[in-house]
């Protein structure tokens, strides 16, 4: 004939355990949900923001909503580690500037292919047509021509003229000193001068 155990009394550190177990499960799910509503807080404010910068970085490319997805999902994955050092929008720069260096390095052949084929029609551009679409060409003529730029120069062409960043924050975010980002600037605008030569004035 089996015997049954003896049910062992739980003791008031038993209780004190349990309740611990649920108060860390419960600060858990907490932290865990202000993640979250921080994370669609972060991706409201600053959505539109960063995929303008991924397109310019990418030289406008058809990746690019893919990459600005990468971008966030990075954001969600080391959001708790961000300690506030600088300020929310030059740490998304950095990891979107991040970001689009990974990318180009796993498709370099494309975007070669894609520049060889805006320096065609640079080869060979039309007369420049009057009011709006002239405006539209001129500019596309200034995408096209900024696209054709090595990467390191395009990103500092990026940063500090299309999203209005000073220097200062330009090198921040590159990781090099002021005096590079200048230098980099002044050469790409030496190359920019080359392939706008007709639009100089403009």
């Amino acid at each position: 004939m089996s015997m049954a155990m003896p049910h062992k009394p739980r003791t008031a550190a038993d209780s004190l355990c349990d309740r611990e177990d649920n108060t860390d499960k419960l600060s858990a799910a907490k932290a865990a949900q202000e993640t979250v509503l921080d994370f669609e807080e972060i991706v409201s404010e600053h959505k539109d923001r960063i995929a303008r910068l991924v397109y310019r970085l990418l030289g406008w490319s058809g990746d690019a909503e893919d990459v600005v997805q990468e971008v966030f999902l990075r954001v969600l994955k080391n959001l708790k580690s961000f300690r506030g050092e600088s300020s929310m929008s030059t740490w998304l720069t950095k990891i979107a500037v991040n970001t689009c260096h990974s990318h180009r390095r796993h498709l370099r052949v494309k975007l070669r292919a894609f520049r060889a084929m805006a320096h065609d029609r640079l080869q060979n551009p039309s007369s420049p047509p009057d009011g709006a679409a002239g405006k539209r060409e001129s500019l596309e003529r200034v995408r096209r021509a900024v696209q054709k730029l090595r990467p390191s120069y395009r990103d500092v062409v990026v940063l500090r003229y299309l999203q209005e960043m000073k220097t200062v924050q330009v090198a921040d975010v590159l990781g090099i000193s002021p005096s590079a980002v200048e230098v980099r600037l002044h050469r790409a605008r030496q190359q920019l001068k080359g392939l706008l030569a007709d639009r100089v004035g403009e």
